[in-house]
């Protein structure tokens, strides 16, 4: 009752604005996605295809504006950037500045410059031979059988595992390694924890002090890999609290995020015998993507079900349209990727897609787009064809 009393405010407020200041809302009359989207997930897909690229729906208790076109989306980010907020954890509790994705202004300036140099490039060779290692490991142990949850445990594991060692660069096998895995696990035993309560700061603390400790040992050396993201970071112009603290809840969201992709691919590829053969037998590409890479590009085109959230922090006017205070501006990344003028047989998984065209920023944007673009898309795309190399070996051999 107090929800639908907050959004028909929320709703009559947009209105009266709209009235006052004599200009029109997006088109959509405030209907609530919710319900509709449990009955079929495609239902914003249908009104993209007949030509409405903004939409005024009600998601929750809160006004959404619904945005179903990517060039749409670039332009109202880059002309609306100091009208908008990003929508995600709020870390200020236990990490200075908070979480890079909500940062604004020269702090998120500084310290996405920062991620984005130490996330450059290949993961290190160093890295990758472990990683092969966690990643056989998991996937041997899955394919033993067992439950869809023990799969999923599974999959979590080697997801957490290789974070561990990529971006924190701790080896595994080692007394830190196996202490830095277990207070991870307590920060969300259950999955990813949106709330920092008692147990997330406990662990949280443990994690950041093992940290320092490995950074500088008593010989005044890095006592991690400086290849990582960590020993990069250690390298840089600026290794502080806040750094160290986006750093532990980028593996800590980064696992989640990981075992779902790495269930995606478990699903999508499966027991089909030519996916399997193609990228267990795949040779490194002269020039575009490999068979693996076009196997994660098109599972993340498929279920990433995520989408860009904007909190609108002041009226303003986009295209003639009103886009009032207070509403939340929703990318909607996962029918945007199902655009039939851009992906034929856009509802199936189809990687060869990616093997014979290029597709533009303007049609397919996995990690999103903006000033907030991830910065680890490229270290994310090698480990998740790690991953596909891996499991089309273990099924194949």
């Amino acid at each position: 009752m107090r929800n639908s009393w907050k959004t028909s405010r929320r709703v009559a407020i947009a209105k009266i604005k709209a009235g006052w200041k004599r200009l029109p809302l997006p088109p959509g009359d405030f209907v609530p996605i919710n319900p509709l989207q449990a009955g079929d997930r495609k239902v914003l897909i249908t009104k993209a295809g007949n030509g409405c690229s903004i939409l005024t729906t009600v998601w929750g208790d809160r006004v959404h504006i619904c945005v179903l076109n990517l060039a749409t989306a670039r332009r109202l980010l880059a002309q609306h950037r100091e009208d908008l907020n990003s929508i995600s954890i709020d870390l200020k509790s236990i990490v200075p500045k908070g979480f890079l994705r909500t940062m604004e202004g020269e702090d998120h300036k500084t310290y996405r410059k920062l991620f984005s140099r130490a996330m450059a490039g290949s993961v290190a060779r160093s890295a990758v031979t472990d990683v092969c290692v966690i990643i056989d490991q998991g996937v041997t142990g899955m394919l033993d059988g067992g439950t869809e949850t023990e799969v999923q445990r599974v999959l979590e594991q080697i997801a957490l595992r290789v974070l561990i060692r990529t971006l924190v660069g701790v080896r595994s096998h080692t007394a830190a390694f196996d202490e830095i895995e277990q207070q991870f696990r307590a920060m969300g035993p259950d999955g990813f924890v949106w709330k920092i309560g008692p147990s997330q700061r406990a662990a949280f603390k443990i994690i950041y002090n093992r940290l320092l400790a490995l950074i500088t040992d008593a010989n005044g050396e890095i006592g991690i890999d400086s290849n990582s993201v960590l020993g990069r970071l250690v390298n840089g112009d600026l290794i502080d609290s806040t750094t160290i603290g986006n750093l532990i809840y980028m593996v800590e969201m980064g696992r989640s995020d990981f075992q779902s992709l790495f269930s995606w691919i478990v699903r999508f590829i499966g027991d089909d015998p030519s996916i399997l053969r193609q990228a267990f037998s795949s040779q490194p590409p002269t020039s575009g993507v490999s068979r693996a890479q076009a196997v994660v590009l098109e599972a993340l085109r498929m279920e990433q079900s995520i989408a860009l959230m904007r909190s609108v922090k002041r009226d303003f006017v986009f295209d003639g349209l009103l886009i009032p205070k207070g509403a939340a501006v929703r990318i909607c990344l996962w029918e945007i990727h199902k655009a039939a003028s851009t992906f034929e047989d856009a509802l199936t998984f189809n990687s060869d897609r990616f093997l014979q065209r290029e597709f533009s920023a303007d049609q397919f944007a996995p990690f999103g787009l903006g000033h907030h673009r991830c910065p680890a898309a490229e270290f994310t795309t090698q480990i998740a064809s790690l991953f596909v190399e891996a499991y089309a070996r273990a099924r194949c051999v």
